[in-house]
């Protein structure tokens, strides 16, 4: 049975194959010998090897009749059922396993049912986690197994802000709920008034001047509105701060109407402010360095030589290209920093990292094995894990990338 459990008669003939197997491999003392201390040839003879066989199963052959394995192969069909061993309930995501299994070390927490099966954690090949598995006298590698491990949940933080309005669900003047904080920083931010006109430093000035990283964002728009995107027309440095200074900024700052589903990159430099109404997801790096430019007579400090050491003096292109299909949604911004996906949501949604993700359900309703997700729910995926959802609804996606 290719790439599957032996079951009934094949089950009893491999059980008598595999003692056969134990008794010729028997000592002359009678000592069984050590797990990944036998290699088996073409022959089907047994011989002693010098290291052990873990970085490849080990084959056995007898003359005229290929002998298969037990063996867990994932599979990403969804008629195909769990994609664990279908024993009770493994196979769901974060699901008890059929069997006790090693604790600690890097690989998954995996094992294969039937009687002596046991599982060693092992170190990862290649970014992906391994599991040896002992039947019998054999030492079985095998590839990764999803859902052995549970997706890991964020909690919200709403944060009160002076500008803020009551639209994020979390009562009134709650101007940003922090859904993460690494490996990238997301927020909601909901406006009820101008936010300040500012502009983030990037990596280079932010390390020398700050002795931190820089910070580069998008915004993905919820509701429409207006906002502030860069500059109008060039300006010099003295004209920036003369203008800031004497309360009109806003003269020669460039006003942008959006609509839900947009996206916005603003590179650092980029001078910019949402206006009242926009609520915005918002993906960055995780600094939340912010120089403020002008802020509508508010009592809050400013940083306007910062500011203008950063700022870019002339308009910043605001074009983006199409989205890019990708399995089961579309890539919506790509940048040197973090990538920006969306998935829709229609009954059965699969989705695989890449790298460090991080997924928030916007709109609608997700099951995640027995687990109801609402809006502003947000998990954590690292690089090869999966998780499979159920309803209806749209997720976000922000990938971290090297360098975030």
């Amino acid at each position: 049975m290719d790439g599957g459990l032996l079951l009934g008669p094949e089950a009893e003939e491999a059980a008598e194959e595999e003692e056969e197997d134990a008794a010729a491999v028997q000592g002359g003392d009678g000592e069984e010998v050590e797990e990944g201390e036998g290699e088996v040839d073409g022959g089907g003879e047994l011989h002693q090897a010098e290291k052990p066989l873990l970085g490849r199963p080990p084959r056995l052959r007898q003359e005229g009749h290929p002998r298969r394995l037990p063996q867990v192969v994932p599979s990403l069909k969804e008629e195909e059922g769990p994609l664990l061993p279908p024993v009770g309930e493994a196979g769901e995501e974060g699901g008890e396993l059929p069997l006790p299994v090693a604790q600690g070390g890097v690989g998954p927490r995996v094992g294969l049912p039937g009687d002596g099966a046991r599982a060693h954690q092992v170190p990862k090949l290649q970014g992906e986690p391994r599991a040896v598995y002992k039947v019998g006298l054999l030492a079985v590698q095998v590839a990764h197994i999803p859902y052995a491990k549970p997706v890991r949940r964020l909690e919200p933080k709403p944060v009160a802000r002076i500008w803020g309005g009551s639209g994020l669900g979390f009562g009134p003047g709650i101007g940003e709920v922090w859904l993460a904080e690494a490996p990238l920083l997301v927020k909601l931010l909901d406006p009820a008034d101008w936010l300040s006109v500012q502009v983030h430093p990037p990596h280079e000035y932010a390390l020398r001047v700050e002795g931190k990283p820089g910070k580069y964002e998008a915004w993905y728009v919820l509701s429409p509105g207006e906002l502030v995107y860069g500059l109008a027309r060039p300006v010099s440095r003295e004209e920036l701060r003369e203008r800031a200074l004497a309360g009109t900024l806003e003269e020669v700052l460039r006003r942008v109407r959006v609509e839900p589903g947009q996206v916005l990159y603003l590179p650092a430099g980029t001078i910019h402010a949402l206006g009242p109404g926009v609520r915005v997801y918002e993906v960055q790096t995780p600094s939340d360095l912010t120089y403020r430019l002008y802020d509508y007579g508010r009592p809050r400090e400013l940083h306007l030589e910062k500011a203008l050491d950063v700022a870019i003096l002339e308009p910043t292109p605001l074009t983006l290209p199409p989205p890019e299909p990708v399995l089961g949604g579309e890539r919506l911004l790509s940048t040197p920093f973090f990538d920006l996906l969306r998935y829709p949501l229609a009954g059965k949604l699969w989705v695989r990292a890449e790298g460090p993700t991080l997924l928030t359900l916007l709109e609608g309703e997700a099951r995640l094995k027995e687990e109801v997700l609402r809006p502003p729910a947000t998990l954590l995926l690292e690089p090869g894990e999966e998780a499979v959802f159920r309803g209806e609804g749209l997720w976000l996606a922000a990938l971290a990338k090297e360098g975030a």
